[in-house]
């Protein structure tokens, strides 16, 4: 238990739940509950490999978690938190498979801390059914390698940008570029209020899904 008793109902408050700290690789924290917390249940700074997944992560005051790309933080139960949401710090992901799913009660992706998202040519970005991803101002994706995008009729993929649930703009963010050489593949897919919301170069294969601003 982190930020709470071995009951798990009386709170220890931490400032974080969980921090890994700039290159720490390889951890794996997993099978915990992680509550009561002032701030985020889980922060990333920066670092790669490291396994967050079977948490129990409720009830803390800040967001859900704040990750870097290249790390794997899945099949976890995120509740309650004052924003459930994962804010992942744009970056490269190098030599990886970067999956973004629902957990819980979370379902958002919000792309931040002032830098594109760029997946190199040995990586994949996979974003599964029902996910929202909302990128910052200004902000977007340089696909060199591959995004396998598998929303359903049900569960579509909506990847927008930050006012997606408040008051959109058309080029709110940069869009989706697919690099010479990319592969994508985008089911259900709702791509919305980008400046350019697909700029493809490499080989696409779009099926159901909406285009739009």
């Amino acid at each position: 238990c982190i930020g709470v008793d071995v009951s798990g109902v009386e709170p220890i408050p931490n400032g974080i739940g969980v921090e890994i700290y700039d290159n720490a690789e390889e951890n794996t924290i997993a099978e915990n509950l992680i509550a009561f917390n002032r701030g985020a249940g889980l922060k990333i700074r920066s670092g790669t490999g490291n396994v967050f997944q079977h948490n129990t992560v409720q009830q803390n005051a800040g967001l859900a978690a704040q990750i870097a790309l290249g790390n794997v933080v899945v099949d976890n139960d995120f509740s309650d938190n004052g924003l459930n949401v994962v804010q992942v710090a744009g970056g490269t992901l190098n030599g990886r498979t970067e999956t973004w799913t629902l957990q819980g009660e979370l379902d958002t992706y919000l792309v931040s801390q002032y830098a594109d998202i760029t997946i190199a040519p040995d990586s994949t970005w996979v974003i599964s059914s029902g996910v929202n991803v909302q990128f910052d101002y200004g902000l977007g994706a340089y696909i060199a390698g591959a995004l396998l995008v598998s929303g359903t009729a049900e569960a579509p993929v909506r990847i927008s940008g930050p006012q997606f649930f408040a008051y959109p703009l058309s080029g709110d963010w940069d869009g989706l570029y697919f690099a010479p050489g990319s592969v994508g593949a985008l089911r259900y897919a709702e791509v919305s209020f980008a400046e350019s919301g697909l700029h493809v170069e490499g080989a696409v294969n779009l099926h159901s899904s909406i285009i739009a601003s």
